[in-house]
């Protein structure tokens, strides 16, 4: 059996492809290996620093959170720190406007004591007046209305009723 020319040249067609693959390195597969090896060890390495970051970021969270309560305690004590200050000055405030309320009532009563005092003289002053009008008696001739009245003798007159009044007045009135 003979074969044809065509059943050689597809003979020899197939062949070529169907070859046995031959022991010796071929340039392109080592790039290619090499070009996955890389990307590999990029994959790798990108993966690598991820999980870094992650931990850097979960530990700086951490630390945010830690900082974030001491602030907001750190602000409380202001609040309350501030609010007890409020509550000295309010309190402060209350007792200066309550001491300046007594020192006012004070001299509100200094001044009543001090008008009593006033008015308890004048009264004083008016019923003497009219304790010695109604107890002198002028001596004959010695009458207002008289024209002819002799001063000197009237004046001591006078003098004298008012000197017993006054005597007899203060022991009175002790």
């Amino acid at each position: 059996m003979q074969l044809d020319k065509e059943d050689i040249k597809s003979y020899q067609q197939r062949t070529f492809f169907d070859a046995p693959p031959k022991n010796e390195v071929n340039p392109i597969s080592i790039f290619l290996a090499v070009l996955a090896a890389i990307l590999v060890a990029w994959f790798i390495r990108a993966a690598y620093i991820e999980w870094q970051v992650r931990q850097a970021l979960e530990i700086f969270n951490q630390q945010m959170q830690i900082i974030n309560a001491q602030s907001q305690q750190q602000m409380r004590n202001i609040q309350l720190r501030n609010e007890a200050m409020r509550e000295k000055t309010e309190e402060r405030i209350r007792l200066q406007a309550e001491e300046l309320r007594q020192q006012k009532l004070a001299a509100q009563q200094i001044d009543f004591e001090k008008r009593a005092a006033i008015e308890n003289k004048i009264n004083e002053r008016s019923k003497k007046e009219e304790a010695w009008a109604e107890s002198y008696k002028p001596a004959r001739g010695c009458e207002k209305d008289n024209p002819d009245r002799d001063a000197l003798i009237c004046g001591n007159d006078y003098a004298k009723a008012r000197r017993h009044f006054e005597a007899t007045w203060s022991t009175d009135i002790q």
